[in-house]
């Protein structure tokens, strides 16, 4: 099969966590006979909230592991001003009035990644990955042989912030050319998905757009953690 694997957004800890992410999902795909290529479309700055979203960092890592490959200058605070709203106040320890307009610069940037794929012909399957990504344990290779049409796949929900998550993980999905599609579609659709439903965070808008094209969700055991600044954090 032809799979793209996409990072976007912030690049974070890109370089911590690639050896890993080569050696529990791109190697084994590869060494199953599927051509795995990359597509890559990352903010300018390397996206720490303790750090105040700033910092310099090495794009070349990445870069060169892209096939296609691109960078955009920060558009935080444009997103945070068009996208204000009074909704994260009643989750007010959970959010805060910049977490809508992160959520759709998140989704813009995943949006933006799969347009890179425009002139790549029969895509196959479609991984979405937060480029700080740290793989627990390798990825099952087998569970590919069933995957459903109209579905994406993603890992079990960690137990935290319902109110805020609806039990939604946006980390890491996969599922065929079209399921995905709608997936990293979901920017184009924000306003519409805003105005339908209230939601203002990541998690949110993703279970709101999924429901309203009648895509499925099949969650399957995924045992992995991200890579910040003080070192691994444990999410599912």
């Amino acid at each position: 099969m032809k799979i793209a694997i996409l990072f976007s957004g912030h690049i974070r800890t890109y370089e911590s966590v690639r050896e890993n992410i080569f050696d529990n999902l791109i190697i084994p795909l590869e060494k199953q006979g599927h051509n795995c290529l990359i597509f890559s479309s990352i903010w300018s700055n390397n996206g720490f909230r303790e750090n105040g979203w700033g910092g310099d960092f090495d794009k070349n890592l990445l870069k060169n592991d892209s096939c296609k490959f691109e960078i955009e200058t920060n558009k935080r605070d444009e997103f945070i001003n068009k996208y204000q709203n009074n909704n994260w106040q009643e989750y007010s320890n959970l959010s805060g009035p910049e977490t809508c307009g992160d959520a759709v610069s998140m989704w813009y940037k995943i949006y933006k990644c799969f347009k890179l794929l425009n002139e790549e012909k029969n895509i196959d399957l479609i991984f979405r990955i937060r480029p700080d990504m740290y793989f627990n344990n390798k990825f099952d290779i087998s569970f590919l042989k069933y995957i459903q049409d109209n579905t994406v796949y993603m890992p079990l929900w960690h137990g935290k912030y319902e109110k805020v998550t609806l039990r939604i993980m946006d980390h890491f999905s996969f599922g065929k050319y079209e399921s995905m599609k709608i997936y990293c579609g979901l920017y184009d659709k924000i306003d519409e998905i805003i105005e339908r439903n209230g939601v203002f965070t990541a998690e949110g808008f993703l279970s709101s757009h999924l429901k309203y094209n009648k895509v499925n969700i099949i969650r399957f055991n995924l045992n992995y953690s991200v890579m910040r600044t003080y070192g691994l954090e444990q999410v599912s």
